[in-house]
């Protein structure tokens, strides 16, 4: 009974890791339209309009001493393998010499959402939630006890750069959908984090994005890439997606925009290229990428710092590691660093794969 538990808690969580999947073999129908305002409305959860839907609030942060902290929250359907799900995962490295990793979930009839209030509780009596209105403070905290280790979390977010998508944020293949919009490009951030009772104080900047899909199909996916940068005078927050199969040069799902501190552009992809591969902890992975956008302005991304790597099905063993993989197609990894732009800029990325 105990295994048949955390097979089942780790194929919830693994799913909330597909961050955009679906039959992708149809032609991409990108947003049409400019850039648009996002409102606490958008925020809110989408209803589940499909037997496998599901949706991620993803908050990136990058603090002083050299720590980075990842905290997201999910609702997700699994058709008739098992009732819809709420979901919170924390990673975090730099804090001291370990890397941090832990998920929990929750039944989704327990989450809460107030739009009013821009408040989202994955369970009344557990301190797992965001709150606060983008145009003054929002705030993320994190409670929680697992394998022995003590979680305690709030960080504060305030200047909160305006929030975007492009058009309906709807990215259209077949009968699929994919939703992307950012409500948060950049924001300082304050607060502490607590690791069994280690308490410290933090600051630094804050990028979040909200991710929604009709469907799951990891097969048909390859890699994911996200990146963004903060300056002191600009930002950019970009997101791309390829599917297993694609070209040399296969036009993405996603877009990029980018602010000089005055204005605010937006990047349609033309095409994406994957220029070198590497490994790092066992998984092959890609060095360079370069994506070409309509008007012949082009990013060069090349990893130069590689931090963590996050694979759910690590904590799985034998019959169960067999059971969730086949199950679900493949295994998700995530990775997660630093990186140069055009050999001038400093990023963060954020790329997974199926494996």
């Amino acid at each position: 009974m105990i295994y048949a538990k955390k097979l089942v808690i780790s194929l919830s969580v693994l799913f909330f890791l597909f961050y955009f999947t679906g039959n992708m073999a149809a032609q991409v129908q990108q947003p049409s339209g400019e850039i648009q305002a996002i409102t606490r409305a958008d925020i809110a959860p989408k209803p589940h309009t499909s037997s496998y839907f599901n949706e991620l609030w993803s908050y990136h942060f990058i603090l002083e001493e050299d720590i980075q902290l990842n905290i997201v929250f999910s609702t997700a359907s699994f058709g008739r393998f098992m009732s819809p799900v709420g979901g919170a995962r924390l990673s975090l490295v730099g804090f001291d010499d370990k890397i941090y990793q832990v998920a929990r979930e929750y039944p989704k009839e327990r989450l809460a959402f107030v739009e009013s209030e821009t408040y989202l509780r994955m369970r009344p009596d557990h301190e797992v939630w965001f709150r606060g209105n983008l145009d003054n403070q929002h705030e993320v905290r994190f409670v929680t006890s697992k394998d022995g280790v003590d979680y305690d979390v709030h960080l504060i977010m305030e200047n909160i750069v305006d929030g975007f998508r492009w058009g309906d944020g709807l990215f259209r293949f077949g009968n699929e959908k994919i939703g992307i919009q950012v409500p948060i490009p950049k924001a300082d951030v304050h607060g502490f984090i607590s690791i069994n009772g280690n308490k410290r104080e933090v600051s630094g900047t804050a990028y979040m994005d909200q991710t929604w899909q009709s469907n799951i199909t990891p097969r048909l996916i390859g890699e994911g890439f996200r990146f963004f940068v903060h300056s002191q005078d600009s930002w950019e927050a970009a997101y791309f997606l390829i599917k297993s199969d694609a070209k040399k040069d296969a036009v993405p799902v996603g877009f990029s925009v980018y602010s000089d501190g005055d204005s605010i552009s937006l990047l349609r992809p033309r095409s994406l290229r994957i220029i070198n591969e590497n490994r790092f902890r066992g998984s092959k992975l890609a060095e360079q990428i370069r994506v070409d956008f309509i008007g012949n302005s082009h990013r060069s991304i090349v990893r130069t710092r590689d931090r963590e790597r996050y694979a759910l099905l690590n904590e799985l063993s034998g019959w169960q590691y067999r059971i969730a993989r086949s199950f679900l197609g493949g295994e998700v990894v995530e990775f997660r660093g630093e990186a140069l732009i055009n050999n001038e800029r400093i990023a963060y990325y954020n790329f997974f794969r199926v494996e």
